[in-house]
């Protein structure tokens, strides 16, 4: 893998939606609360500033204990936020899951939070949820290339209609929620409702994806 022309695809996407880019910046342009760190990207527009680090693989990530750190810091800051990209393309076993392989995502959750382990439940409930808009993104044209970042998937299929606005903001918190669990911070309250309801969504949209005439390269 060419990590560098990963990272240049990655500052490309933030980019087409319309952020201002810097690569590895440095100097005054980097965050007071980040100049500890060796950034990747640095990702604003109105309202919205990214810290973006790119990893080239998801084992890379448990070998790097300043992300958590860095993680932690970024959720201080008001108006801030840490997007966290994978840039393997076909990691092992890395085939899309079949429609019936979301749907066991969606039980396991479901029997995860019936053990009242809401925490854990979620992180089965956004797998199914990920697998499914990249489904649906593919089926319908819109996108849901394996690898696209889950910000990029969901702001497209928003775009397009394929999301209410409703659904996005939803989507949003739960990503938000899965990312401070991922990357091992303090823990914070995980509503069941919210997991049930990440569950509901994501066979609608699956039942939703099914539905659609896919789109044929």
């Amino acid at each position: 893998m060419d990590f560098e022309a990963e990272l240049c695809r990655v500052a490309q996407q933030y980019q087409d939606e319309g952020y201002a880019v810097v690569l590895r910046p440095q100097g005054d342009v980097v965050p007071p609360f980040a100049r500890n760190f060796e950034l990747d990207l640095l990702a604003s527009r109105p309202g919205e500033n990214v810290i973006v680090e790119v990893a080239p693989n998801r084992a890379s990530l448990s070998n790097d204990p300043q992300l958590t750190r860095l993680a932690d810091l970024v959720a201080k800051q008001p108006g801030w936020r840490l997007d966290v990209v994978v840039v393997e393309q076909n990691p092992p076993g890395g085939a899309e899951p079949t429609a019936d392989q979301i749907r066991e995502m969606y039980a396991e959750a479901e029997r995860v939070l019936g053990a009242n382990a809401p925490r854990a439940a979620l992180m089965s409930a956004w797998a199914g949820l990920e697998a499914t808009l990249r489904r649906l993104g593919q089926r319908t044209g819109v996108g849901g290339k394996t690898g696209t970042m889950p910000p990029t998937l969901v702001r497209e299929l928003y775009s397009a209609g394929y999301i209410s606005p409703d659904e996005f903001r939803f989507l949003e918190q739960v990503r938000a929620a899965r990312t401070v669990i991922a990357h091992g911070l303090a823990p914070a309250p995980v509503d069941e409702g919210a997991v049930r309801k990440a569950i509901d969504l994501g066979r609608f949209k699956l039942l939703e994806s099914e539905q659609v005439r896919p789109i044929l390269a």
